[in-house]
């Protein structure tokens, strides 16, 4: 079966934005892509994203730095930990107005 070229770079040069879109239950370990596999990748990941933002003004509380922990450690995937992280910032931007 011949892969898609287009499917074969979004893998390799969206890692971050793409993410597994399944939900685990408890018993479960997620999956992760080629890039992500070992903990040492995830925080590389995550140390440039980090990066990114607060150079781009971006603030990382202390609470969306523990989500994205989990990310690290493999408890849960990079989209799991970002729809928590958003859900902190929506929560936080609510409580300021």
């Amino acid at each position: 079966m011949k892969t898609s070229s287009t499917m074969h770079l979004r893998q390799v040069m969206r890692p971050i934005l793409t993410g597994n879109n399944t939900y685990f239950s408890g018993m479960e370990k997620p999956t992760f892509l080629p890039q992500e596999v070992t903990e040492a990748q995830r925080r590389a990941i995550m140390q440039r994203t980090f990066a990114a933002g607060i150079a781009q003004g971006a603030i990382v509380t202390a609470e969306t730095e523990a989500v994205y922990n989990r990310y690290i450690v493999g408890e849960i995937t990079l989209e799991q930990a970002t729809n928590l992280a958003m859900s902190i910032y929506q929560r936080q931007a609510a409580h300021a107005a």
